[in-house]
């Protein structure tokens, strides 16, 4: 049998790299800012939301304006508050309260 290899080279190790699935990582974010801003809400009456704690949620490059303000709201919703915008000298940041 001659010299014939299923394998190149068994000896060197095999470089890759792991690509986070987007959606699943969205799903992280979202989960780690509903926690948050639960756990501020349970201590003060409001809790401030920096533009970009929002951005890892709700990308501004991946949709409309109107669009993304309206998922923003319709999230704090469905957890019972309320997203005031304001917008500053300190940037664009979303105030939520309970209803």
């Amino acid at each position: 049998m001659s010299g014939q290899y299923i394998f190149s080279d068994t000896a060197k190790p095999l470089s890759f790299s792991v690509v986070p699935n987007p959606q699943e990582t969205k799903y992280q974010d979202m989960k780690t800012l509903t926690k948050q801003i639960a756990a501020r809400l349970g201590e003060e009456a409001f809790c401030v939301v920096f533009e970009d704690d929002l951005e890892r949620c709700w990308p501004s490059n991946k949709m409309p304006a109107t669009k993304r303000k309206s998922e923003i709201q319709n999230f704090a919703e469905s957890q019972g508050w309320t997203a005031a915008i304001l917008e500053g000298a300190l940037g664009t940041r979303r105030i939520f309260r309970r209803l």
